[in-house]
C-alpha cells in the first residue's frame, strides 16, 4: 500500500532505488541481532551499493527521472521517501524474524506478517491524512491485478520462509 500511494508523489525510479537499500539493511540488522558475520569485501560491496543509491537519490537532477518538487507538494514527497526507507527496515525486520521462527509453519508466519504489514500500512496512510480515496478509483481490472499481486507475494513469502 505504501508503494502504491507513494507512486503518486515520487517516481518509480526513486521507489526502486530506495528498495535497493533493503538487502544491505537486512545484512546489517542480522549482524547486529543474530550475530551473523560477513567478509570484509562483502561489507565494502554493500557500502558501495548504498553510496551509489544515495548518489542517485540526492545527487541527481530532474532530467534523470527523479521527481523532486515535481508534484508541488515537497512535504508529501519527503514523507513518502521516509516511508520507503521505513519499508526497507520493516522488511529487513520481517526477514530476521523469519530466520528466528523456523519452528513455526510457513503459512502461520505469512498470515501474521501480512496482517502486521496491512495494519501498519493502514495506520501510516491514515496518519498522512490522504485517506483511502485512491482505492475507490480502482477498476475491476485493477482490483484483479491487486489480488494476483497479493497471491504471488504471499506465495513468495511462504517459499522464502521454507528456504530459510
Amino acid at each position: 500500500m505504501i508503494k502504491t500511494a507513494s507512486s503518486k508523489y515520487i517516481s518509480l525510479l526513486t521507489i526502486s532505488v530506495i528498495a535497493g537499500f533493503g538487502p544491505p539493511v537486512t545484512v546489517g540488522m542480522s549482524s547486529c541481532f543474530l550475530g551473523e558475520t560477513f567478509e570484509f569485501y562483502e561489507g565494502v560491496l554493500m557500502m558501495l551499493q548504498m553510496c551509489c543509491g544515495f548518489v542517485v537519490l540526492f545527487g541527481a537532477s530532474n532530467a534523470s527521472g527523479m521527481s523532486w518538487g515535481k508534484t508541488g507538494n515537497v512535504k508529501m514527497e519527503q514523507i513518502m521517501i521516509g516511508l520507503q526507507f521505513f519499508n526497507c527496515v520493516t522488511s529487513a525486520g520481517g526477514n530476521i524474524a523469519m530466520r528466528k521462527m523456523k519452528k513455526f509453519h510457513e503459512s502461520v508466519i505469512t498470515w501474521y506478517a501480512n496482517w502486521s504489514i496491512l495494519l501498519s500500512s493502514m495506520m501510516i496512510i491514515t496518519f498522512t491524512g490522504k485517506g483511502y480515496a485512491i482505492f475507490y478509483t480502482f477498476s475491476i481490472f485493477s482490483w484483479l491485478l491487486l489480488l494476483i499481486n497479493g497471491f504471488t507475494a504471499t506465495t513468495f513469502q511462504m517459499a522464502r520462509f521454507k528456504a530459510y
